[in-house]
């Protein structure tokens, strides 16, 4: 079972990760043999897309045992029935992860390394960051769009602008500013590599 063997702590969150290294067939033994209802996955056509939600109720049971119910905010934020326990949920490639706090919510997001990002970076920074960012920077460009979605899971509001609604503070790190409902809310970031492969970005409130 690729469940990686402990989280990854940082401070008042906890990250979760599954390295998806199972066939579905097999995804979905594993969740017969917890009890996990499955029928979700029936309406999935991506074997991918479907490998990576059964992953996460694996995730899910691991962390909250196999009573849990998975429910989602009408803005879209996952969250567990009758549980005070933050999550965000987030997948790329065959890495899935979750992330908890009992403090706050947060938000999670997980990038492969591709070039892709350089290509569609104008569509996520702001003059500002784009000037004080290489163009051919995978890694930082990378970071910027992890934190911004990452800060758009976190604040579970539809229809924010990555570019114009969500930016970094420059006299600061880790600190971006999110706008929701005309109201500044400020964000700490943090990041870190995973196999070389993966960028993976929590947010968390500093309000």
């Amino acid at each position: 079972m690729p469940l990686e063997k402990d989280p990854i702590i940082l401070d008042d969150v906890s990250v979760y990760l599954w390295k998806i290294e199972e066939t579905k067939d097999e995804l979905l033994s594993l969740c017969h043999n917890l009890g996990i209802d499955t029928s979700f996955a029936e309406n999935i056509r991506s074997n991918q897309r479907a490998c990576e939600k059964l992953a996460t109720r694996l995730l899910l049971c691991h962390i909250f045992g196999n009573d849990f119910s998975l429910e989602y905010s009408e803005a879209g934020a996952p969250h567990i029935k009758d549980s005070t326990t933050h999550i965000s949920i987030s997948h790329s490639s065959y890495l899935v992860g979750i992330a908890i706090s009992n403090l706050y919510p947060i938000g999670l997001d997980i990038e492969h390394k591709a070039d892709q990002v350089l290509r569609v970076r104008e569509k996520f920074l702001n003059d500002t960051e784009l000037k004080n960012t290489l163009s051919d920077d995978k890694i930082v460009n990378l970071w910027y769009w992890t934190a911004k979605e990452a800060i758009y899971k976190a604040i579970e509001a539809d229809g924010i602008d990555f570019r114009n609604d969500i930016y970094k503070l420059f006299d600061s790190s880790n600190s971006f500013v999110a706008i929701k409902d005309n109201r500044q809310h400020k964000f700490e970031i943090r990041s870190f590599n995973h196999d070389n492969r993966f960028t993976i970005t929590i947010a968390t409130p500093q309000d």
